[in-house]
C-alpha cells in the first residue's frame, strides 16, 4: 500500500451509501448542466459537484459523500510538474533511437510508434491527475509528493513501470523511465532499432520534484530549461547542463555544511 498523498484541499466524490455525511449533488441531466457545476469523469460516472452553498443544481439529487486526499497540488505546481514530466518523456524517447513521432500541443503529449500505436498523455486539472491513453486502455495517475512520482490510482503501479512495459509491448524495446543515474537508459534493443545518443544527453533522471524556485531536484534544471531542452541546440544544452551542475554543487555543499 502506497503512503497517503499529503493534501491541503480535498475533493468530494459521490458515494451512493447512507452515511449521514456531507451533502453534494449528482446531476441527472449530464451533459446539460449549469455553468457553476464542476464536470468530472470518474469511475462512478459524471459528477456535478455543488461548489457554493448558496447555489445548487436544480436537476440534482442529494446524496452522501466521502472525502479522499486528491488535491495536494496547487494549480500552478500541478501544471509545472506535468510540463516537466512530459518534457522528460520526450527526452527519453528522443534519445532512445526509436522511430517515433512526438507531438506536444495544448498540454497533450502524443507518442506515435512506427506500428501505428500511440501513447497519449493529458492533464486533468480539476482532479490534479495525469492521464494516459494506450492500446491497453486508459490510466489515471496521482502525484505522490512524498516519493516524487506518479502512481496509478487503481493499481498503484508507477508511471515509469507501466511505460517500460508498454514500450516493450508496442515497440519491441524496453526503455528505462525510472530514477537512474544515467539519463534515458536503454536496455539492448532488437536489431530493427538503433540507439544513437545526441551530442549533449539530457540530465533527466525522471524525479520531477520541483523546489520553490521551480528547479527539478532530480536533474537541477529549471522548469523553463526543461521545456526548452528539446528545441535547444547543442550550445544551449551545454549551457543548461552547466547551470544545472552549478545548482547541484551548491545544493550538495549546502547539505555538507548543514
Amino acid at each position: 500500500m502506497r503512503p497517503s498523498i499529503p493534501t491541503t484541499r480535498r475533493l468530494a466524490y459521490v458515494m451512493l451509501l447512507p452515511s449521514g455525511g456531507v451533502w453534494t449533488r449528482l446531476c441527472g441531466q449530464w451533459p446539460v448542466t449549469p455553468d457553476y457545476c464542476v464536470r468530472l469523469l470518474s469511475m462512478t460516472g459524471m459528477l456535478c459537484i455543488w461548489r457554493v452553498a448558496s447555489v445548487s443544481c436544480p436537476t440534482a439529487l442529494s446524496v452522501d459523500t466521502f472525502e479522499v486526499p486528491a488535491m495536494s497540488l496547487t494549480e500552478a505546481r500541478f501544471h509545472d510538474l506535468v510540463d516537466a514530466t512530459q518534457q522528460n518523456l520526450e527526452d527519453v524517447f528522443d534519445e532512445s533511437g526509436l522511430d517515433v513521432d512526438l507531438e506536444n500541443s495544448a498540454g497533450v503529449l502524443t507518442v506515435k510508434f512506427e506500428n501505428g500505436s500511440q501513447l497519449i498523455f493529458s492533464r486533468q486539472e480539476p482532479l490534479r491527475q495525469l492521464w494516459l491513453a494506450a492500446r491497453s486502455g486508459g490510466f489515471h495517475f496521482d502525484y505522490d509528493e512524498v516519493e516524487s512520482r506518479w502512481v496509478c490510482d487503481t493499481s498503484d503501479e508507477l508511471l515509469s513501470e507501466m511505460l517500460a512495459r508498454m514500450t516493450l509491448d508496442q515497440a519491441g524495446i524496453e526503455l528505462d523511465f525510472g530514477q537512474n543515474s544515467q539519463p534515458a537508459a536503454v536496455r539492448p534493443p532488437k536489431p530493427l532499432f538503433s540507439n544513437v545518443s545526441p551530442a549533449v544527453p539530457s540530465p533527466c533522471i525522471s524525479t520531477c520534484r520541483l523546489d520553490e524556485q521551480k528547479v527539478c531536484l532530480g536533474c537541477f534544471r529549471h522548469v523553463e530549461d526543461i521545456r526548452e531542452w528539446r528545441s535547444a541546440d547543442d550550445d544551449r544544452r551545454r549551457q543548461i547542463r552547466h547551470q544545472a551542475d552549478q545548482r547541484r554543487a551548491h545544493a550538495e555543499s549546502g547539505q555538507a555544511a548543514g
